[in-house]
């Protein structure tokens, strides 16, 4: 096993622990993690909210995909 697939298998771990402590977490904990991580994405909690809203009075969300 070379360096990079141990740091990737090392990454995965970590990534794995963190989710299963978000999942045992208080909803305000949880609440928090998400206003971090969106902030550090750079996209703005209350606009999304108010967007999501907006979205679900027009009766949802279609979305066609083709190949």
């Amino acid at each position: 096993m070379n360096d990079n697939e141990r740091e990737e298998l090392k990454k995965r771990l970590k990534a794995r622990i963190e989710e299963g402590k978000i999942s045992r977490s208080s909803k305000l904990a949880k609440q928090d993690i998400l206003d971090k991580t969106l902030k550090n994405m750079g996209i703005d909690k209350e606009k999304l909210e108010k967007d999501m809203e907006e979205v679900k009075k027009q009766g949802g969300l279609t979305i066609n995909l083709n190949k």
